[in-house]
């Protein structure tokens, strides 16, 4: 069960999220946050998209997409632009492969309540042409939950408070057994609410991945 929702601080978006069929039955999910604001960091989200794309039509190893996506961004951009990105590939027994490219640590809610950070893989995209990065994984069971969200999201503030990842458990604890999309609405309802609606600066985007209590 899976679902993404964006909410752009300006009228477009320098946040993406994407779902990329694998062979297989394999499923990839892209969550990106590109420097800047307004029409040119959505110019260079949707050029990060395509380049993401292209790279995974023709790879399978995710630290080697990585690179090759971090090499064509440092190509393309200017030396002030970059990208945090967290791409991650699912098995279809729930396994994922990923690396985390100096995004937000999406938060893996187990259905103990136990949270555990996805870090492992590297710097931020467009800044250090060559730079290596390492696979992490992690696999899903029955009734976890998977956040992987933007620092919109987490640095939504309010009289110099964050709203942050302990409110971000907190919401999925609440939800246990709600979908996937119930659980981004909230997210993005809660954060917004929170900063004052209609208040934040900075583009919120979540992507809930959740495995039912059927495995399914």
């Amino acid at each position: 069960d899976i679902a993404g929702t964006n909410l752009p601080g300006r009228r477009l978006s320098g946040d993406y999220f994407d779902y990329i069929q694998i062979p297989n039955g394999h499923l990839g999910i892209a969550v990106a946050d590109v420097s800047g604001k307004g029409v040119p960091a959505a110019l260079l989200a949707a050029s990060l998209q395509a380049t993401l794309r292209s790279h995974v039509e023709n790879l399978y190893s995710i630290a080697t997409i990585m690179e090759r996506a971090n090499n064509s961004f440092c190509r393309t951009t200017a030396p002030e632009s970059f990208a945090t990105l967290f791409y991650g590939v699912f098995d279809p027994a729930g396994e994922l492969t990923y690396v985390n490219a100096g995004h937000n640590p999406p938060l893996l809610v187990r259905a103990s309540g136990a949270v555990e950070s996805l870090k492992e893989g590297g710097t931020v995209l467009g800044m250090f042409p060559g730079t290596r990065y390492t696979e992490g994984r992690a696999n899903l069971q029955p009734g976890d939950t998977l956040v992987i969200y933007s620092d919109g999201l987490s640095e939504a503030e309010c009289d110099g408070e964050l709203f942050g990842e302990s409110r971000i458990v907190d919401v999925v604890r609440g939800l246990t057994g709600a979908l996937a999309r119930v659980v981004a609405s909230a997210l993005i309802t809660e954060a917004d609410s929170f900063s004052g609606a209609g208040a934040s600066p900075d583009d919120m985007t979540v992507v809930v991945v959740k495995r039912s209590d059927g495995g399914r």
